[in-house]
């Protein structure tokens, strides 16, 4: 096996375990709180940023792709910067505040 075969076959990996996260995840109460909401966009964006690349692989270069790489990247970086901010905001309690009740779920 090649050094690119072996690069394809891993970005399929990651584009495959992604996507399949974000499924089982969506199954999970994300939206309960901050920590929940910003894993799921996280994961969101890393199946879309795997998921492009197959795509790239497997069609090739077009038009519209560039940009819609761009797009998902954007959205990637605004995952990232929301996460650094969390983990600034809440320090040690960040891993702590993803397994609290919101104040919603606290008076049902």
């Amino acid at each position: 096996m090649t050094l690119a075969e072996l690069n394809e076959l891993l970005v399929w990996n990651c584009a495959i375990a992604t996507v399949i996260s974000v499924a089982i995840y969506a199954r999970r109460p994300w939206r309960r709180n901050v920590v929940g909401r910003q894993l799921m966009a996280y994961m969101v964006g890393l199946a879309l940023l795997f998921s492009t690349i197959v795509v790239q692989m497997l069609i090739g270069p077009t038009v519209w792709l560039p940009r819609f790489s761009a797009l998902v990247f954007l959205l990637y970086s605004a995952a990232v910067d929301w996460r650094l901010y969390l983990l600034v905001k809440l320090g040690d309690d960040f891993h702590r505040h993803n397994h609290q009740q919101s104040p919603e779920q606290e008076t049902r």
